[in-house]
């Protein structure tokens, strides 16, 4: 689903802390807290014609701006529509360098991912003390194929 990081937003900013906006509610359900949940709302809308999944509108609290870059919607060839949205910020320690989420129509589940700028191995630590290695978790850690320095945080709503 990654085939390239994407280039940081066009303004140049000092990173903030994300924390307190990507807060993390329930493991095993992928739930996050209520300011997050309604950026994310917005982002894919479905067509009342086609009735297929269409790119939204990007509505974030102010005092994050500068931390959002250019949304770019991708088209799957089975219906589902992804989004890769450029990040400066700081999530749980790591610096965010994106998140990319993806929705379905036909009710597949969505999928978002956190881009860390940070190696797997560290990563893999950090998270297994939040999330454990409870098989019913929503959360996993991976690589990037083909790309060294990075990790991705995986959250797949069950």
């Amino acid at each position: 689903m990654i085939a390239a990081l994407p280039g940081p937003p066009a303004a140049k900013v000092a990173p903030m802390n994300l924390d307190a906006l990507i807060q993390t509610k329930d493991p095993a359900r992928c739930d996050f807290g209520a300011e997050f949940n309604a950026v994310g709302e917005r982002l894919f809308v479905i067509d009342p014609v086609t009735k297929k999944i269409i790119p939204g509108m990007l509505a974030f609290p102010e005092k994050y701006a500068g931390a959002f870059g250019k949304p770019e919607y991708q088209a799957q060839a089975d219906g589902t529509l992804v989004l890769t949205m450029p990040m400066v910020g700081i999530w749980k320690g790591f610096p965010l360098v994106a998140i990319v989420t993806s929705a379905n129509a036909l009710g597949k589940p969505a999928k978002t991912m956190f881009v860390l700028k940070t190696d797997y191995a560290t990563a893999e630590k950090r998270f297994a003390g939040d999330f454990g290695t409870n098989r019913k978790s929503a959360y996993s850690v991976s690589r990037i194929p083909d790309v060294t320095g990075h990790a991705l945080l995986n959250c797949e709503q069950k």
